[in-house]
């Protein structure tokens, strides 16, 4: 009943030579945010976030190693009182950090639960620089229809 028209940006593909080496690809990246007002984190007082929230900062900790167990643990606690609805985990995670990033205690329980957000974006590699950069084109910024600067 409804038509909506809704601006879809095409993933650039990956452009080889004649002999067939790489000159130019594009590799995943995640931004990851959470939503401590989601209701799976409210739900019945915050039962699922206080039953969760220890292994999910020594998960982290353990994983990124930048900080503690205990400081990510109060960043969290601060975010949740807040209220906080897209605090910052990480951002440009690689593929495989993203793909441990999925099996942590409290993000394995689905958005709905966890509160995860996550956004894709691609980077673009030239794995030979400016080589060919006339021949197979440039990535450029620019602003989409959504107001936001992308490449």
């Amino acid at each position: 009943m409804h038509q909506k028209i809704v601006e879809i940006n095409a993933d650039r593909g990956t452009i080889f030579s004649e002999d067939g080496q790489m000159l130019s690809t594009s590799l995943p990246q995640f931004d990851i945010y959470m939503d401590f007002k989601a209701d799976g984190l409210i739900y019945k007082g915050g039962k699922v976030y206080h039953t969760y929230i220890d292994s999910f900062a020594h998960a982290m900790a353990d994983y990124f190693g930048d900080k503690t167990a205990k400081e990510y643990k109060a960043e969290f606690d601060k975010a949740y009182k807040k209220g906080n609805r897209y605090y910052s985990l990480k951002r440009k995670l690689p593929f495989e950090d993203y793909k441990a990033l999925r099996d942590f205690p409290l993000i394995r329980l689905g958005k709905n639960k966890s509160g995860i957000i996550v956004e894709q974006s691609s980077k673009r590699i030239a794995p030979f620089g400016l080589l060919a950069n006339r021949t197979i084109g440039l990535s450029r910024e620019y602003v989409n229809s959504d107001g936001k600067v992308k490449k």
